[in-house]
This record gives C-alpha cells, sequence and structure tokens, in this order.
C-alpha cells in the first residue's frame, strides 16, 4: 500500500495531575503544624501551670517532648514530597495521644478522626478508628459509673457525653466516606480524560498515516502505552469475509502470533468471532469464568478482556483486541474511548482503500496514455514511412514530372540536384548562401517529417536574408501538403481508370462465345492500356510447351507481336 506523509507523536505518557493528592499533602502538613502548635502550646501550659488546664486533661510532659518531635520528623518529610509514611506517622502519633490521655479529650480525638478520614487508607482508618471507639467507649461507660445513681440533674450530663462521642464516630465514618467517593470521582473524570486524550492522539496517528501496516503498528502501540493495557492487537475480515486475519499485535508475543498467521473465524465461540459477527463490542469480565473468550497459549496474563468493531460504515471489516492482566479492567468509558479509536481505524481504511483505488486508477491511466503515446509514435511512425515510400515509387514511374527548373522565362524539367538542393534535402534544414551579388536559398519539402524533396531559390545577396528563408519555408510548407494532395488525386484517377477499364473488359466478355477471341481480346486491350511491346497468355499446363510463339499454336494459347498490340 502506498504510503503519504507520516505525522509522529511523541509516545511519552500523558502526565497526571492528581489532585486529591496534592489536597491531602497539603492538609497532612497543616494538621502537622497545627498538632505542633497546639501540643507546644500543652506543653508550655502544663510547664506554667503545674495543676492542669481547665479544659482538657494533662500529658506527661514527656509524652508531649515524643509527639512534638515525631510530628515535626512527620511535616519534614511531607515537605520533602513523601506521604504514605508521615500520613501513618501523624496518625498513629495524633491515635496514641488520644487513647493514652489520662482523662476524656474530645477535641484530641476530633482531630485524630479528621487526620484518619482524610489522610489513609480504609483499611488503616478502621483499625484506628476502631480503636478510638474503644477508648472513647471506655470513658463513656467510666463516666456513667461515676456519675451513679442517675438523677435528673446528671441524666442530661451523661447524655451529652455518650451522644458526642457517638457522633465523632459517625462524623469519622461519614467523612471518610464522603472523601473517598470524591476521591472515585475525581479518579473516574481523570481517567476519563485519559481515555479522552489517548483516543485524540491515536485519531491523530490514524489522519498521519495512510499505509496501514504501519497505522496499525503506531495505534495499537498507543493504545497500548497510554492506556496502560496488558496486550493490543487488530484483525481484519479476509475478502470471503470467513477469516478474521491478526494484522497488527503489540509486544515479541505479536510477533510470534503474526509468524504464525494467528486468525480466528467470523461467529465462531471468541470475542473476535463475536464482535465481528455481531458488529457491537463484546466483553470478557473475567476470562477464568468466561466462556466467550478463546484462551491462547501465548497470552498466559489476559485476566479480561474487550474486543470493539472496526466499522466502515454499516460494514464490520475488523475488529479491535484489548486485553488487560486485571479482572473487570474495562468499564463503559473504557469501550467508549476504544470504540472512538476503532472508528478512527475504519476511517483510516476506508481512506487508504479510496487513496489505492485512485493511485490504481491514476496508473491505469498513465499506462494507457503510455500505450496511446506509443500507438500515435507507431501511426506517424507508419505515416513516415508511407510517404516516404509512396514519394519514392512516385519519383520512379517514368513520364512523371521529378523536378522543374526556371531559366530566364522558360520553365525546363530537369532532375539535377544543385549542391545547395542535396544539403536541403539530405540533411532536411535550411541553407543559405551568398556569393558576390548573388545569394541562393534552399529548403526542404518535408510531408510528415520526411523529406520528399527541396525548393531552390536564386536572388539578389540583399534579398536572400533570413526573413527570405522563412517565406521559402512557409511556401514549401504547403507546396508539400499540395504535393501529397495531388498525387494521391492522381493515384486515385489512376485506380479508378483501371476499375473502369476492367469492368469495360468485362462487359465485352459477355458477348464472346469463344475460346480464342476471349484470349486475342485480352491480350489486345492489355497492350494498349499498358503500352506493352508484346503479350502471351498459355492454358494448361507446363507439359504443353509452345515452340512457335506466335498465332495460334493448336495446344491452348495465343500470342501476339508488337504491332498486334501496337495496332
Amino acid at each position: 500500500m502506498a504510503a503519504l506523509k507520516t505525522s509522529e507523536i511523541p509516545a511519552a505518557p500523558i502526565p497526571r495531575e492528581d489532585l486529591l493528592a496534592q489536597l491531602r499533602q497539603q492538609l497532612l502538613r497543616l494538621i502537622s503544624l497545627v498538632s505542633i502548635i497546639v501540643m507546644s502550646l500543652t506543653l508550655l501550659l502544663s510547664i506554667v501551670l503545674p495543676s492542669g488546664l481547665p479544659f482538657a486533661s494533662p500529658l506527661p510532659i514527656v509524652v508531649l517532648i515524643i509527639a512534638i518531635l515525631l510530628n515535626s520528623i512527620w511535616l519534614y518529610l511531607s515537605l520533602r514530597g513523601q506521604y504514605t509514611i508521615p500520613a501513618f506517622g501523624l496518625s498513629i502519633t495524633l491515635a496514641a495521644i488520644a487513647i493514652i490521655a489520662q482523662q476524656p479529650v474530645v477535641n484530641a480525638s476530633l482531630l485524630v478522626v479528621f487526620t484518619i478520614s482524610i489522610l489513609l487508607p480504609t483499611p488503616a482508618f478502621l483499625v484506628i478508628l476502631a480503636a478510638i471507639g474503644a477508648k472513647l467507649t471506655f470513658e463513656s461507660i467510666t463516666h456513667v459509673q461515676a456519675n451513679l445513681p442517675l438523677t435528673s440533674n446528671n441524666a442530661a450530663d451523661i447524655y451529652i457525653f455518650i451522644s458526642l462521642r457517638l457522633l465523632l464516630l459517625l462524623a469519622g465514618l461519614g467523612i471518610h466516606y464522603l472523601v473517598r467517593r470524591a476521591e472515585s470521582i475525581v479518579t473516574q473524570s481523570e481517567r476519563n480524560s485519559i481515555l479522552l486524550r489517548a483516543a485524540s492522539e491515536v485519531g491523530q496517528a490514524s489522519t498521519g498515516l495512510s499505509d496501514l501496516n504501519s497505522l496499525f503498528n503506531r495505534v495499537i502501540t498507543l493504545v497500548q502505552e497510554r492506556f496502560g493495557y496488558y496486550h493490543v492487537q487488530v484483525f481484519i475480515v479476509n475478502s470471503t469475509g470467513d477469516q478474521a486475519v491478526l494484522q497488527a499485535s503489540t509486544g515479541e508475543i505479536g510477533k510470534r502470533l503474526l509468524a504464525r498467521r494467528h486468525q480466528l473465524a467470523v461467529g465462531s465461540q471468541s470475542l473476535i468471532g463475536q464482535v465481528t459477527m455481531r458488529a457491537e463490542p463484546v466483553i470478557a469480565k473475567d476470562t477464568d469464568r468466561d466462556e466467550m473468550h478463546f484462551r491462547n497459549e501465548l497470552l498466559v496474563n489476559t485476566r479480561s478482556e474487550v474486543a470493539v468493531p472496526i466499522r466502515d460504515g454499516a460494514v464490520v471489516v475488523g475488529a479491535l483486541d484489548v486485553q488487560s492482566d486485571k479482572a473487570n479492567a474495562f468499564d463503559a468509558t473504557d469501550i467508549q474511548a476504544l470504540q472512538l479509536v476503532a472508528d478512527f481505524l475504519g476511517a483510516a481504511i476506508r481512506n487508504s482503500q479510496q487513496y489505492e483505488e485512485q493511485a490504481k486508477i491514476a496508473r491505469q491511466n498513465r499506462e494507457l496514455l503510455a500505450e496511446s503515446e506509443n500507438k500515435a509514435r507507431e501511426i506517424e511512425r507508419l505515416n513516415a514511412e508511407l510517404t516516404r515510400s509512396s514519394w519514392e515509387n512516385y519519383a520512379r514511374i517514368e513520364g512523371k514530372t521529378r523536378g522543374v527548373t526556371l531559366q530566364g522565362n522558360q520553365l525546363v524539367e530537369t532532375t539535377e540536384w544543385t549542391d545547395a538542393l542535396k544539403v536541403a534535402g539530405a540533411e532536411g534544414r535550411p541553407v543559405l548562401q551568398r556569393s558576390g551579388e548573388r545569394g541562393v536559398i534552399a529548403v526542404p519539402l518535408k510531408l510528415r517529417g520526411e523529406v520528399i524533396g527541396a525548393i531552390e531559390v536564386e536572388a539578389d545577396a540583399g534579398a536572400a536574408n533570413e526573413d527570405a528563408v522563412d517565406m521559402v519555408e512557409a511556401v514549401a510548407q504547403r507546396l508539400a501538403i499540395s504535393l501529397e494532395n495531388a498525387r494521391l488525386y492522381e493515384e486515385s484517377r489512376e485506380a479508378t481508370a483501371q476499375e473502369q477499364f476492367i469492368n469495360t473488359l468485362s462487359a465485352r466478355y459477355q458477348s464472346i462465345t469463344t475460346v480464342d477471341e476471349l484470349l486475342r481480346l485480352t491480350l489486345i486491350e492489355l497492350g494498349q492500356t499498358l503500352g506493352a511491346y508484346s503479350g502471351a497468355i498459355r492454358l494448361g499446363g507446363a507439359l504443353f510447351d509452345d515452340t512457335d510463339g506466335l498465332g495460334d499454336t493448336g495446344n491452348g494459347g495465343v500470342s501476339t507481336n508488337h504491332g498486334a498490340l501496337a495496332r
């Protein structure tokens, strides 16, 4: 297939800006800084007011110092760009402070719950939240026991005490759910954007390449790199429409599949067979359970697969097959993006076919043009050859005028060629000679590229110039055409006369009833017409030999001498 100009798309991965990761990193730094400030103030107040603070349970000074140092380390690591270690470290540090506090510390617990809800993944969040919940439950039980028996005065206080801790746990669960839900939405939106950008890049590559093999290889490489899939390949339905033949496949495994000419029957129990028959995407979410998946011994890591049709209008011309090493790897967005890529391929295939058809028509037109030019040159050559032979034959006929010379006021027939005429006739070019007061102009008579004669004019030296040469050449061109027309007219007239003679002689044959009269009439008429000096007609084979050569020989023949023919 013919290749057009290719446009290379850089293979660098699409940059991902994880907004949630940046937000979590900023929150981690903020919480670390706030916790350091709060603990530092608490440490300062614990030193200044040893009896304790009225609004919170005091912590041992050593614990506060250790917590401040640890949180400083987490803040430092966060500022260096790390996230996982400082996030877990900060969460565990704050949780430990809330748990080991000697008296209920709701504010500290609230800070811990808020921190782990945002910073930690779900498993770690649930573990630490359970520890905090156990601590709060223990505080609630202790508080109830300390206020027994219940009275109207302390019942409201117990209710508020327990409700605050329960709301704290529920708030932690709600915050964590909302954060993870927002993260999922943002991640999905980001993935959608990546898929659409990847599909757009594939579209750009498909418009820049017209050689289908190069196009397929470029597209499957882009899809694999941009989408992060395990294996990508393209199948094209053959001319008979019964097999989907592998045309491009990624990696070393793809080379091996191409080497063995891998193909699958249209309508077979495989994703390729079904997609080429149904003309709609077909997906195997888990290849270990989906019977439609065709197991290939070379692609052992495939866990999910999707095939989308490559269509040219309403006709399925192939399929784009994508495989992942993860189960349930494809969702509606993936299929939509891959179908967009397949549509680009379908348009590229149609454009390539149209280009090939146009190239074929152009090639056929060039061949026809070359053939026509060859035939035109052959016709021109034959015409030139016919012209040359016709005028050569004309020149050999006795009695035909082959040349005239103007001497004074007299025209004299002559066949002599002067030197100037010889040069003009032999070389086919004009000749201009000046000698003293005389000048000679000689130009060839050309007809269909062949020289059939020459014209020579002798005049005063002043009159023999380039303008005169041009004029004589123009006259020579028209004279050659007129001479050809006259020659053809003479030939036509002669042919007509010959045909008339034959018809007349044939009519006279009808009135003669004897062989002898027929023979004599034929010889006499031919002799008179052709100007022959003698003639003879013999009947029979060579065994009947004529010995006298005159008159009726008695053996089936007749001869006439000069007198009989001349009359």
